[in-house]
């Protein structure tokens, strides 16, 4: 496939919102808005090579407002083959070469662009929308994006008195303090473009006073609104105080968040040490801590299960010294009786091989039976006598 293709069906990956029924002014911004992010995905040098491809769907004066250092988008015309009279340098006719095509491959993006933008508003738009600028041969194929979207804006619907009230009173909505004022006046903005399309001019001066009116309601802002009214009045403008009080929510907002964080921890502080000074072994404050961690961050049926393990492992501890306990008896008991020494009491008697006092009188070195174990000094009590 070539690139005009290639383009038209990377273009078909985009989604667009369908539209049901009448077109309103909120479903034609937007299918702009859509398309714009659409045709911006693939880069092009024309028309400044910041947006894309949103010079086929934005006007020339939106357009340029918008690219860097207001260069226009203008629709490439086709370079057709490459021509005939190059240069006879080989260098300089690789170069015109290059140039050549490279052209013909802008040219042809545009083109499959505008197939891609065409399938998509096809999709978006219900059909008895296009039916007066759909050619019974040609389709839409003729017209260029921008002239699609003139027809849908004069085949929009009216907005009427009941419209432009409700979106009156949207104008005056309150604000939530935990809603960024960026996106509260974006929305504010949609409000006000659909009123300019009602015929409605725009009112900085009340857009102004309604925003002001809004933040003074929530009562936390009184000392920011006083500082905006001690600037000039050359300075208090709607377009001016966008940004001024974006900046102080922002500031504040930052701070109550530092506040909030700093006393979690001192409560978690106070509570840690109270713990630790209630708590003189250092094996039971390992098994706290643990035991806390597990109940602030695991469910009961692992506590549970924590408790268990932690009782299992006493319960055999305990078994093991028992059986530890009656093993050290049972070698004491064997010492006292090995070799018939004593009548099993638990103190030394006469050996009657030696004459002397000590346990085990079967182990005795004078017995032949011992000689092993004898030290090397060591004499036998007949020989001395």
């Amino acid at each position: 496939m070539g690139i005009v293709q290639d383009t038209r069906e990377m273009v078909a990956k985009g989604r667009v919102t369908v539209i049901d029924g009448q077109i309103t002014q909120e479903d034609f911004t937007k299918l702009v808005q859509e398309l714009c992010q659409i045709g911006s995905s693939i880069p092009t040098s024309i028309g400044g090579g910041t947006l894309g491809h949103v010079g086929l769907i934005l006007n020339q004066d939106d357009y340029v407002l918008r690219s860097a250092g207001g260069v226009p988008f203008v629709m490439p015309t086709n370079p057709g083959p490459c021509p005939e009279t190059l240069s006879d340098d080989p260098m300089t006719r690789e170069r015109e070469m290059a140039q050549h095509k490279y052209a013909v491959k802008e040219y042809e993006q545009c083109i499959g662009m505008q197939m891609g933008l065409r399938d998509l508003i096809v999709q978006a738009v219900p059909k008895e929308h296009l039916t007066g600028i759909t050619d019974k041969l040609l389709g839409l194929s003729q017209l260029s994006i921008q002239e699609i979207l003139n027809h849908l804006v004069v085949e929009g619907a009216d907005l009427e008195d009941f419209d432009v009230e409700d979106l009156m009173g949207k104008m005056m909505e309150s604000w939530n303090i935990n809603e960024s004022p960026a996106v509260y006046f974006d929305r504010q903005d949609e409000y006000e473009e659909q009123l300019t399309k009602a015929g409605i001019n725009r009112n900085p001066i009340l857009r102004l006073r309604l925003i002001k009116a809004a933040i003074k309601a929530t009562g936390e802002y009184d000392i920011e609104l006083a500082e905006w009214e001690r600037k000039p009045n050359i300075e208090k403008s709607f377009r001016n105080f966008r940004p001024y009080f974006q900046k102080q929510w922002a500031k504040k907002n930052s701070k109550n968040r530092t506040n909030s964080k700093s006393a979690s921890f001192g409560i978690a502080n106070n509570a840690q040490e109270k713990l630790q000074h209630d708590i003189e072994n250092q094996s039971e404050q390992e098994a706290l801590a643990e035991l806390l961690a597990m109940m602030q961050g695991e469910s009961d049926k692992k506590l549970e299960k924590f408790m268990q393990d932690t009782t299992s492992t006493l319960t055999a501890t305990t078994k093991a010294l028992e059986a530890l306990s009656a093993k050290v008896n049972k070698s004491n008991n064997r010492r006292r009786g090995n070799g018939g020494g004593g009548s099993g009491s638990n103190k030394p008697d006469q050996c009657p091989h030696c004459k002397k006092t000590h346990f085990e009188h079967g182990k005795c070195w004078e017995l032949e039976a011992n000689s092993s174990s004898r030290p090397a000094n060591w004499k036998s009590v007949k020989a001395r006598s």
